[in-house]
């Protein structure tokens, strides 16, 4: 049985950009779902798709799966279908090329797909589901940008 709590967080996790995405990403959630569980996955790309396979294997236990600058490939989004076949909610917020050229594809499979090659990850998060209002999303967003994309 899905938990309706359970939320997973799947980002990169050594750069600013993967990081601050987690943070605004639970801050989000913790907003909308109080009480609920989060479990963050700090990955990089050699261990990307071993760590999504691992949560598609308990993929009953959770009720959404966030994943955030991370570079989509066709072993990836083969394994989204398995995800939504289980009724997890997905959402897939990135900015690199090959998210950018999968786009169609993911829309297929993640309830919400927000990706643009203009922006960093945690700046898309920041101004696109935080909204405007929110200063300290949208200032870290902004760091993260300056890190991701040199900006001095």
């Amino acid at each position: 049985m899905t938990n309706p709590h359970k939320i997973k967080i799947v980002a990169h996790g050594i750069d600013t950009d993967g990081i601050v995405s987690h943070a605004l990403l639970e801050k989000l959630e913790r907003q909308a779902n109080p009480g609920c569980e989060i479990e963050h996955h700090y990955v990089d790309y050699p261990n990307f798709e071993e760590t999504l396979r691992a949560i598609i294997q308990g993929g009953l236990e959770i009720s959404k799966l966030h994943i955030a600058d991370m570079n989509a490939n066709k072993r990836i989004i083969d394994l989204l279908h398995f995800l939504k076949k289980r009724k997890v909610r997905c959402s897939y917020i990135d900015h690199h090329m090959g998210s950018i050229n999968s786009q169609g594809i993911l829309s297929g499979y993640c309830n919400t797909v927000l990706i643009n090659g203009d922006y960093c990850t945690s700046q898309l998060i920041a101004e696109s589901l935080s909204g405007s209002s929110d200063y300290l999303a949208r200032y870290l967003g902004k760091v993260a940008q300056a890190h991701d994309f040199s900006i001095p």
